[in-house]
């Protein structure tokens, strides 16, 4: 028996989903990982909650009573809270379950795309090299408020990509750096990461050169698509992103959090 139109068009869009989750993992990948039941258990020093959180795959089991447990003593032992990266095309029940359990929700995240990225233009503001140094560590840490340790573990984190990479900065009319992000390339496409300005130079277009010309570098590699994720309260950034031509949601996602211990 065949599957009706609809059903088949939902498959295409789980496919599409799945690949730019896959995407996304290796454009940020975490220090430490531990599968469970489909689940990934991610770690990376409490910096950035994507990376310390379980995260589903396309083999996730959605009884969370084989999950959670392991997750809660995954994350106890590294002194983090445990937390669930719920994507918005996985089903209902799971979210009911982990606020039955005591899991709080935290803000929601949205995927964005790009599909035509070919009219894409890197000014003559923007440079971008291949591998960071410490001056672009030392910026996008500095405009995204991490020192210290939380420095030394996004530097950590940056330093196990694997794939094509590219990293952008672009200076402002004193040429002094103010503006930095990623992008990194699969089969599945361009991921931009890590999109941060300087406070003091927000509101001046930079950020969107600097995406741009992550995205002609994406297209001068034959990605077909960008791709990146935005919270879903950023308003300002997500004008920025619909400008360049992220104008399609793909999914959403949030967080559900055990701030106490497990009731």
């Amino acid at each position: 028996m065949y599957g009706s139109p609809g059903s088949k068009r939902q498959s295409m869009v789980g496919t599409l989903n799945w690949d730019v989750e896959a995407l996304c993992e290796a454009a940020w990948p975490a220090l430490e990982e531990e599968r469970v039941a489909g689940w990934t258990l991610k770690y990376a020093a409490g910096v950035s909650r994507r990376s310390n959180s379980a995260n589903p795959t396309p083999d996730a089991v959605h009884d969370l009573v084989q999950v959670a447990p392991a997750a809660e003593t995954f994350f106890r032992a590294r002194d983090l809270p445990c937390r669930f990266r719920i994507l918005s095309f996985l089903p209902p029940q799971l979210d009911r379950w982990l606020a039955m359990r005591g899991y709080e929700i935290e803000s929601g995240t949205r995927t964005l795309q790009a599909a035509g990225i070919g009219a894409a233009r890197q000014s003559g503001r923007t440079s971008l090299t291949a591998k960071p140094d410490a001056g672009w560590i030392q910026g996008v840490t500095a405009a995204q408020g991490r020192e210290g340790a939380e420095r030394e573990i996004y530097s950590r984190i940056i330093a196990r990509l694997t794939v094509s990479t590219a990293f952008a900065v672009t200076r402002n009319d004193a040429g002094e750096a103010a503006s930095w992000a990623f992008g990194a390339i699969t089969a599945h496409g361009l991921c931009i990461e890590s999109v941060a300005t300087r406070p003091d130079q927000r509101g001046r277009g930079l950020a969107g050169e600097t995406v741009s010309a992550l995205m002609a570098w994406g297209a001068s590699h034959r990605a077909g698509a960008a791709f990146l994720q935005v919270q879903a309260d950023n308003h300002a950034a997500i004008r920025v992103y619909g400008r360049l031509g992220f104008d399609r949601e793909l999914y959403r996602y949030h967080y559900r959090t055990l701030a106490t211990g497990p009731v």
